[in-house]
């Protein structure tokens, strides 16, 4: 059966980047050598996704692979019954596990990609992929590694999800996201965002955060949580909740999953 490419390359706008610029980005090419830089950007395209843009399909061919530059993209997957599970995100100098395997085996993709923000994004044919892999040790060594560090963090997503329940897991989120705000530690998200964060159903969210308010630990209204500073444990102190708040504020990340690859 035909399988289209996994990529909205047709969709993307190319912008005229400076490639280099962006190679920039990426740690190992300091480490290559003058023609390696040279190889490497010959091979490399600049594409420009926009917020929201889908840059892979789960179940479709990957011809491509995808150094991100620049932006932030989640990566997740979808369930037969329509259910999203989170499983990271990918910043500025990072590559998908996921996306590497598929093309290095020549296989499709095993998830689905969107852009948080606008993207810039490295893209290298598959051809031109293999090709430095081979003749590029620099270049090697940094898709191993982040295969190597994906797999690793996969059984750690794998587990949090298996073993940790759902109370925890949306505790630790309250934890995470919690922004200062005025007088108040907020979270501007949704029943549903929440869950296809953590992987269960916005009814299961919806349950577990009505306990909360119930307990005075938060308060819930129309796309915002109030987190209270109650020193009670349920949530976390204000001193706790402000060294949070000041993490999320710097790193924008995922509490429970960090960046899989």
């Amino acid at each position: 059966m035909y399988h289209s490419n996994c990529y909205k390359s047709s969709h993307a706008s190319t912008r005229n980047m400076n490639a280099l610029a962006l190679l920039n980005a990426f740690a190992f090419a300091d480490r290559c050598t003058q023609e390696e830089r040279s190889t490497l950007l010959d091979a490399c395209s600049a594409v420009y996704f926009k917020r929201g843009q889908t840059l892979i399909w789960e179940g479709r061919r990957c011809t491509e692979a995808l150094l991100f530059a620049s932006g932030r993209v989640r990566v997740y997957l979808i369930g037969p019954n329509g259910r999203e599970v989170q499983l990271y995100r990918l910043e500025s100098g990072e590559a998908c596990a996921a996306n590497l395997l598929a093309v290095l085996n020549n296989s499709d993709s095993t998830v689905h990609l969107v852009a948080e923000t606008d993207v810039m994004v490295l893209r290298l044919a598959a051809d031109d992929f293999h090709m430095l892999m081979k003749t590029n040790a620099c270049f090697n060594t940094y898709v191993m590694e982040k295969i190597s560090s994906g797999m690793s963090s996969l059984i750690s997503v794998t587990k949090t999800l298996a073993f940790v329940r759902v109370e925890q897991r949306v505790t630790e989120f309250l934890r995470s996201r919690c922004v200062h705000d005025g007088e108040d530690y907020v979270i501007y998200t949704t029943h549903a965002d929440i869950a296809s964060e953590l992987g269960t159903a916005r009814e299961v969210v919806s349950r577990i955060l009505k306990q909360f308010e119930r307990s005075g630990t938060i308060k819930v209204s129309r796309g915002k949580i109030i987190v209270k500073s109650l020193d009670d444990g349920s949530v976390g102190t204000a001193s706790t909740m402000r060294r949070t708040s000041e993490s999320v504020t710097k790193q924008e990340r995922c509490a429970s999953h960090g960046p899989l690859c």
